[in-house]
């Protein structure tokens, strides 16, 4: 269950909110039961001592203790370094070399604590998911839309298309105003005769609106986007993407 606020009521001084925007587990799942803090902040000095204890415990639990493999439902944020790029068990030209050392300097991943190969103890063994903080993971609309193979496919359809609808494509946007035009306007297409393939792979990135006369294919505007046009000039957003990296699993 993922819960957003909780507000207090009954209270002399008014309501007393809580923000969460938490996923909370079953007890099955996940014995330890979940404690949310009001939204007042306290210097480290002037910290209550019952819930300077309980931000503390918070912190050991999100820290975790480096050991097991992490599950889905788990909120620790544990780092390691890129050991599993490769596949030695496999063969032995899937070999590769650990990025994040003192050799390959590389941001680190999340840790999984996935068993190591029997070929290789410095490479951790593969599987078909990627362990990610559970309140840090996609909704189910995001993964769908996201999904390696719907990015694949849509590429491949919409290339050809944009294409001939783009003269220059090394042109590039004459100025700020064009780049609100995909979303706001739109790119003028040639016909398109499979419209509703589009709807179905990307309902939420791209729309495509067909009218008496023409295609036309729109974007959905960025959440970051709808609050400030140029939030990518800021420091801010500049480090939020450096220190994000880009995951080398996904370099070609």
């Amino acid at each position: 269950m993922h819960l957003k606020d909780i507000v207090l009521d009954g209270f002399v001084a008014g309501p007393v909110s809580i923000t969460c925007n938490s996923w909370v587990h079953s007890k099955f799942d996940n014995p330890q039961k979940r404690v949310f803090f009001t939204n007042k902040c306290y210097l480290p000095t002037e910290t209550p001592s019952g819930l300077r204890r309980l931000r503390e415990e918070e912190l050991v639990i999100l820290r975790g203790n480096g050991q097991g493999e992490r599950k889905s439902f788990e909120r620790i944020y544990d780092y390691d370094v890129y050991n599993d790029l490769g596949n030695p068990d496999s063969s032995a030209d899937q070999k590769r070399p650990v990025l994040g050392g003192k050799e390959f300097p590389y941001p680190r991943r999340c840790r999984t604590g996935r068993p190591r190969c029997k070929t290789d103890p410095q490479s951790e063994s593969r599987s078909g998911s990627i362990y990610v903080p559970r309140d840090e993971e996609f909704s189910t609309i995001k993964e769908l839309t996201f999904s390696a193979k719907t990015v694949y496919s849509v590429v491949h359809a919409l290339v050809p298309s944009l294409e001939t609808a783009i003269v220059d494509t090394d042109l590039g946007f004459p100025y700020f105003t064009a780049i609100d035009e995909l979303f706001n306007e739109g790119v003028n297409l040639p016909p398109l005769h499979k419209q509703g393939f589009f709807k179905d792979l990307f309902p939420r990135l791209i729309k495509a609106v067909t009218d008496a006369a023409e295609d036309i294919l729109r974007f959905e505007t960025p959440e970051t986007m709808n609050r400030n046009r140029f939030f990518w000039l800021s420091d801010d957003e500049f480090a939020r993407q450096t220190l994000a990296g880009i995951t080398p699993i996904r370099s070609s």
